[in-house]
């Protein structure tokens, strides 16, 4: 069978999804969840979501997602992740010129899907704790930081039936930059660095490019991906080479609160 324009095998599955959210007036909380269950012949999902966040005023917010996942696939182990992600918002200028970010996220895989930090096959368990800057100092310019930390822990089988402990520790630091040259056309660049303490490696990747919107709403980026940073956590999917993306933003607000801004990003 052929999904054009790509030539791959498709699969006969069938899929079900459930999602609630509560969103009571005025009240300083949103709680969402979400159930995904998909059965196919090369490929079965379970998926389960929770998220909410609390908003203590327009400058605090405390964000949250639990996230369960579990695929299975014929002749491979099977494959269960579990993670706890939660976030604390600030916006002391009480604009959105500056937003911080601070979150903390525990994982728990098994067997995950392409490869995690250390294995491919067996148990890996992550604690990565992180803070995130975005600074607007002008309209039309956005300059944003990250800097983390990950200590990662696994357990690798081998072919003896025995098994092996491993472990990590990583720092990152990352900086985006975007500036508007007309309404039409903006300027980005986007640069990572990973540091691999366990190891004393060093991997970091940079990626200039242009922005053009065509249309109010819809944007086509296109630029160069130079380094050789691969993470399943710290960098993007593609790797090193030319990129081509487009994005559309349907409606343009301002945000009122800390937790709206972090939300679609958290």
């Amino acid at each position: 069978v052929r999904a054009a324009p790509f030539l791959q095998p498709e699969e006969d599955y069938w899929a079900a999804g459930l999602g609630i959210e509560l969103t009571p007036e005025r009240a300083p909380y949103r709680l969402t969840a979400r159930g995904e269950y998909k059965d196919g012949i090369f490929q079965s999902n379970r998926l389960l979501t929770l998220a909410g966040d609390v908003t203590f005023n327009s400058s605090l917010a405390l964000l949250s997602r639990q996230e369960f996942t579990q695929t299975a696939r014929p002749d491979v182990p099977l494959a269960r992740g579990l993670s706890s992600l939660w976030g604390l918002a600030l916006r002391p200028t009480g604009s959105d010129r500056l937003n911080v970010l601070a979150k903390f996220e525990w994982s728990d895989e098994r067997n995950p899907i392409g490869g995690g930090v250390l294995v491919s096959q067996g148990n890996e368990r992550k604690l990565i704790g992180a803070a995130d800057v975005i600074w607007s100092p002008v309209r039309g310019a956005e300059l944003g930081t990250r800097y983390a930390i990950r200590r990662t822990n696994a357990v690798r089988p081998d072919a003896s039936g025995l098994s092996q402990s491993l472990s990590s520790r990583a720092d990152y630091a990352g900086a985006h930059m975007r500036v508007d040259v007309t309404r039409w056309l903006a300027v980005r660049g986007d640069g990572r660095l990973l540091i691999e303490r366990t190891s004393a490696t060093e991997r970091w990747d940079a990626a200039p490019s242009i922005a053009l919107r065509v249309i109010n709403g819809i944007e086509i980026a296109g630029g160069y991906r130079f380094g050789d940073l691969r993470d399943p956590d710290f960098s993007v999917r593609g790797g090193r080479g030319l990129f081509l993306t487009m994005s559309a933003s349907v409606t343009e607000r301002q945000f009122l609160t800390a937790a709206d801004f972090w939300r679609s990003r958290f």
